[in-house]
């Protein structure tokens, strides 16, 4: 039998006999509110740290003035506790040491706040993850992470990637070869046209543009020749004035696999060209305007009206393919529809493939006339350079040798490149990369910035 008891101890029943009320009237009147004793301010024990997280702590909440008790409430003052929201996320903790539930009772006085200190740094539990907090503020570790971010990428500027300006590349020790590249693009673009001088429009604003420096490299990384690239800043466009449509499509690499695989298999012939300012071939259809470039600029004040498609704009890819896929038709070329930058063609059962990647192509015949006819219709619709035998494109080094029907892809020269640029020279190889067994440990340094961690992921999957 189980007794009921009211909050002064008094037995109210039992819970198989429950209590008969009288039906007689009587008069109501109003209870007395019991004095309720004062809560004694005896200062608390800290609660015990977690044994498997010695640094756990939690975080108090700032004094507030303590609110007027309402009739019946119990007295309460002081600083409530309060557990830190992240550290319950998705997992159900145990309570700390010498707290009641909520539903047991209000959580204990505690006395005046102690001095500021010094605050320990925290573990936040995750999804089963320890993860420890920064003790320093966002501003100082974004700030450290760009720091880092700036150490990679002077370290790109220095193997491959080329000065940033044009007049950076000038200061440098190979100032010669950079103003060389600059003016033989300068004059390519004279030389198609690209652009005519003109006065400003009123009410119109003209976009900007830059040099892109890099050195082009063999498949052995040493230098082939130094490239300057003019590319406007297609950023400042306005979608629906400036250009509508941007899509192109790019070569897959599947394709490229496929078709160096069948020559190699039936003893194809096998050729790489060069197009030479691919996207001046496209003609530009809406009416922009851009400043003269860096280090070419006449003083005049004038600005470029784009006629021809420059590098950078938007819609720059989508017309150089539109011309050359039209261009390749007329020529009697089919376009494939598996892979929009693959063409065929079929001439007394002999095929012609060409893959185009921008303004790489790879030519495969099945005979040298094919490969001799193929090479001049090209060359008289756009200004290309022949590169003979096929030995590096994409990253990827070509070893064909169609006597023995043996074709070996490499990409040596692209891994070596992704060490230099990660800082990684100094690893050493090893069979598996990570050991199977290797327990995970908690990192010591900052996290590593997520933009690098991208590009290094994504740079490892392209060369898988």
């Amino acid at each position: 039998m189980e007794m009921w008891m009211d909050a002064e101890g008094e037995n109210i029943g039992d819970s198989t006999h429950p209590q008969q009320t009288s039906s007689a009237p009587t008069t109501t009147e109003p209870p007395t509110q019991a004095p309720i004793p004062p809560t004694p301010l005896t200062p608390e024990k800290p609660p015990k740290e977690d044994a498997l997280h010695p640094r756990h702590s939690i975080i108090q909440s700032p004094q507030t003035p303590p609110t007027p008790p309402t009739h019946g409430e119990p007295v309460s003052t002081g600083i409530t506790p309060s557990i830190n929201r992240m550290s319950v996320l998705d997992t159900e903790e145990p309570e700390e040491p010498g707290y009641e539930s909520e539903d047991h009772g209000d959580p204990p006085v505690s006395p005046t706040p102690a001095p500021k200190t010094k605050k320990p740094r925290m573990l936040t539990q995750l999804g089963g993850m320890t993860i420890p907090e920064p003790q320093s503020s966002g501003r100082t570790r974004r700030r450290r992470h760009k720091d880092a971010a700036a150490i990679i990428t002077e370290k790109i500027f220095l193997s491959e990637d080329g000065p940033k300006t044009l007049g950076q590349a000038l200061k440098l020790d190979d100032a010669d070869e950079w103003q060389q590249a600059a003016q033989e693009e300068f004059d390519q673009l004279q030389k198609q046209g690209a652009w005519k001088l003109v006065d400003l429009p009123k009410g119109r604003e003209a976009i900007g543009c830059r040099w892109v420096m890099t050195k082009k490299l063999n498949a052995d990384g040493t230098v082939e020749r130094y490239k300057a690239r003019l590319v406007a800043q297609g950023f400042a466009q306005i979608p629906g004035i400036d250009f509508i449509h941007t899509y192109s499509p790019t070569l897959r690499l599947d394709s490229q696999r496929a078709v160096l695989a069948l020559a190699a298999i039936n003893g194809r012939i096998l050729k790489q060209m060069d197009i030479k300012g691919a996207y001046l071939n496209g003609v530009l259809k809406e009416e922009i305007y851009m400043r003269q470039p860096e280090g070419f600029d006449d003083g005049s004040g004038r600005v470029c009206r784009l006629i021809k498609t420059l590098y950078g704009l938007k819609q720059a890819g989508r017309e150089w393919n539109t011309k050359f896929n039209q261009d390749m038709i007329n020529i009697g070329f089919t376009r494939s529809k598996a892979d929009p930058c693959v063409y065929t063609r079929i001439t007394e059962k002999r095929v012609t493939v060409v893959t185009v990647w921008v303004d790489d192509l790879i030519l495969s015949t099945d005979t040298q006339d094919d490969m001799d006819r193929v090479q001049r219709e090209i060359e008289s619709m756009f200004d290309s350079k022949d590169l003979g035998i096929p030995q590096f494109i994409l990253g990827i080094e070509i070893d064909y040798a169609p006597e023995q029907f043996k074709i070996v892809l490499r990409q040596t020269a692209y891994i070596k490149s992704l060490l230099q640029r990660f800082g990684m020279e100094e690893c050493r190889p090893v069979t598996t990369p990570m050991d199977p067994n290797a327990a995970p440990k908690k990192r010591t340094t900052d996290p590593i910035d997520k933009g690098l961690y991208a590009q290094a992921l994504g740079s490892l999957l392209y060369a898988a």
